[in-house]
């Protein structure tokens, strides 16, 4: 092998390293951003339960001529149909997970609006607050296990 036969393989092979750096950097840089668009997906949706709770709480607790009914009324049902997208959305490929999630899910909007929610005329319900508060934290809780059962995306491109 000739002087510029070595200077062009080895300039061909620091191509190829630098380039198979990059492109190895750029499948972990994906997967950790993957995995860290679900971590906060996972915490938003902590944080809408719980605020679902605490609305649907004080819901329950106020009579149906209270003035501020129908906006924690309208709050609730928009944080529930966020919640139930959100959680669609991140548990979609798997459906095992999801189903597990949508059953969680069905028995927290069950506490929060099943009965007279919404309904003109009802009476205050201050007993609800105890089911409504073990369904968020029985949701919160499952959503957590379930996003820990989601195997890691590694090789994604782009």
């Amino acid at each position: 092998m000739d002087f510029w036969q070595t200077v062009f393989a080895a300039g061909l092979g620091a191509f190829i390293a630098t380039m198979g750096k990059s492109w190895l950097t750029h499948i972990v840089g994906v997967a950790k951003l993957d995995e860290s668009l679900r971590d906060y997906d996972v915490g938003l949706a902590k944080k809408i339960i719980f605020e679902t709770r605490d609305l649907a709480v004080e819901y329950w607790q106020l009579e149906a001529d209270d003035e501020k009914l129908p906006v924690i009324d309208a709050a609730v049902d928009g944080r529930l149909t966020f919640l139930g997208q959100l959680l669609e959305r991140l548990f979609a490929a798997e459906t095992l997970l999801l189903r597990r999630i949508n059953l969680q899910l069905n028995k927290f909007h069950d506490a929060v609006t099943d009965g007279n929610f919404g309904v003109s005329g009802r009476t205050a319900e201050p007993n609800r607050a105890k089911r409504i508060e073990i369904e968020s934290f029985k949701l919160a809780h499952e959503t957590v296990v379930c996003r820990r059962k989601m195997p890691r995306k590694f090789f994604r491109i782009f």
